[in-house]
C-alpha cells in the first residue's frame, strides 16, 4: 500500500568529511536454481576496513565505485564513512550526536544516512541528506524514529520510519513529500534502496513472522525468496539489501537454523539478476557469514562478512 504524508521538513547544516494482502511470489523460472558465485564471470574479492576500527559494514556503492556505510571506532563509536579511490573520510552529522551512518549514495554522490543526538533516547533516529558538502535532516511527519536508507539520481530518497510504539513503515521521499510504503499484509516494512527507474527493493515481515523481500516497481509488489532458504532477509534492523539500474538485487538468507551470523556457513549473501531470476550465493573466502548490501550498474557488490574471530569486515566483489 501506498500513502502520501503531508509535508516535508527539512533542516539544513554544513557537514565536513575528514580523511580517515498476500503479495504475488516471483514469476516462474525466477526462484528455480541458486549457483555458487565461483562460476559467475571474474569478479575480485576485497576486503573493506576504516584504518583503526572495530568493525565496517558497507551499504552502499555508486556506478564509480564511491562506497558508503558505517564503522565502529576503537572507542565504540559509530560513524559514516566514504570510500573513495582507495581513501576513507569520516561522515559524521554535525553537533553533538551519539552515532552517524551512511548508508546509500546516488551517481552524483549525494549521500543519505541517520543519526542520532547524544540528548536523545535510544528509540529516536534521524535521517539525512548530505549533497555539496550540506547536510539536511529527514524527518518523516510526526515520527520519532527515520532512516534514510537509498538514494537514485533524480534525488529520490528510500527509507523507514516508525511512530512512537508502532512498526516500521517504509517511505518515499520526493519533491512533492513523503508516501508511506506498507508491503500487502506486512506487520512491518523495511525500503532500502531505489533505482533511477523508481522501483524500490526493501523486506517485510508477515503476520506468520517471516521476512521476505519486496520488488515495488510500477506501483506493483512482487515477493522475492531464496529457493530453499529457511528465511530470507532476516536481519531488519542491519537493514542491508541493494538494487542497481537493471534490476538485479542483493541481500542475505539463511539455508540452515539458527540464522545468525556467528552460526558458522548458515548465512550467505546473494545475487537475483534481473534478466534470468537466477539466484547466485555470495560467500566471503573462509568467512563464517555474508551479507550483501549493495550492487552498482557494472555488477560490483558491497557487504559484510564475519571472520572466524566473529570480527566483522566490509567486502567488495567488483569485476577487474
Amino acid at each position: 500500500m501506498l500513502q502520501r504524508a503531508p509535508g516535508v521538513y527539512p533542516l539544513a547544516f554544513t557537514l565536513v568529511l575528514s580523511a580517515c494482502a498476500e503479495l504475488p511470489p516471483a514469476p516462474k523460472g525466477t526462484t528455480a536454481r541458486i549457483q555458487q558465485a565461483a562460476h559467475t564471470g571474474d569478479r575480485v574479492f576485497t576486503s573493506l576496513n576504516v584504518p583503526g576500527a572495530l568493525s565496517t559494514i558497507p551499504t552502499g556503492i555508486n556506478p564509480a565505485g564511491d562506497v558508503v556505510g558505517r564503522y565502529t571506532d576503537a572507542s565504540g563509536k559509530d560513524h559514516g564513512f566514504l570510500w573513495h579511490q582507495g581513501s576513507y573520510s569520516t561522515i559524521d552529522f554535525p553537533g553533538d550526536v551519539f552515532f552517524t551512518a551512511a548508508a546509500g549514495i546516488s551517481p552524483g554522490g549525494d549521500i543519505v544516512g541517520n543519526f542520532r543526538f547524544s540528548s536523545e533516547g535510544n528509540a529516536v533516529r534521524h535521517g539525512y541528506r548530505l549533497s555539496h558538502g550540506e547536510a539536511t535532516s529527514i524527518d518523516y511527519p510526526g515520527a520519532t524514529f527515520t532512516n534514510a536508507l537509498g538514494i537514485n539520481p533524480q534525488g529520490e530518497v528510500v527509507g523507514r520510519y516508525m511512530m512512537a510504539g508502532g512498526p516500521f513503515h517504509g517511505y518515499l521521499l520526493t519533491a512533492a513529500g513523503f508516501t508511506t510504503i506498507d508491503a500487502p499484509g506486512a506487520v512491518s516494512t523495511h525500503a532500502w534502496q531505489i533505482n533511477p527507474a523508481g522501483e524500490i527493493v526493501g523486506n517485510f515481515q508477515g503476520a506468520d513472522g517471516v521476512f521476505h523481500v519486496f520488488l515495488l516497481s510500477r506501483g506493483a509488489f512482487t515477493s522475492i525468496d531464496v529457493p530453499s532458504a529457511v528465511a530470507t532477509a532476516p536481519f531488519p534492523l542491519v537493514v542491508l539489501g541493494g538494487i542497481n539500474a537493471l534490476g538485479d538485487i542483493v541481500s542475505s538468507y539463511c539455508d540452515h537454523n539458527p540464522c545468525a551470523l556467528t552460526s558458522a556457513g548458515h548465512v550467505h549473501g546473494f545475487l537475483r539478476t534481473s534478466s534470468s531470476g537466477e539466484f547466485t550465493s555470495i560467500d566471503f573466502p573462509d568467512a563464517i557469514g555474508t551479507i550483501a548490501s549493495g550492487i552498482n550498474p557494472r555488477g560490483d557488490i558491497v557487504g559484510l562478512y564475519v571472520d572466524t574471530n566473529l570480527k566483522t569486515h566490509g567486502f567488495l566483489w567488483a569485476n577487474p
